[in-house]
């Protein structure tokens, strides 16, 4: 499984969403999460991934969709 389909399946776990969300898709745009509810999946994703995520410089854009977090993720290792 990669980056990007486990943030899909921790979104649907952790705050039961039931409903597609394509890896592209801007859960933030769409309703899906609110932004604490964000933040609270980033500090699961540094446990699940061994990454930091700096809170205090961190644009929600950067982290929006399952593909971006992927991406900074892989850019963060």
């Amino acid at each position: 499984m990669d980056i990007k389909d486990k943030v899909i399946e921790l979104i649907r776990e952790k705050f039961n969403i039931t409903e597609d969300l394509l890896p592209e898709e801007s859960f933030v745009e769409n309703g899906m999460l609110k932004s604490l509810q964000v933040i609270e999946l980033l500090l699961s994703l540094e446990d699940e991934f061994d990454v930091e995520f700096d809170f205090n410089t961190l644009d929600i854009s950067e982290v929006e969709s399952a593909k971006k977090i992927e991406d900074y993720i892989n850019a963060n290792k």
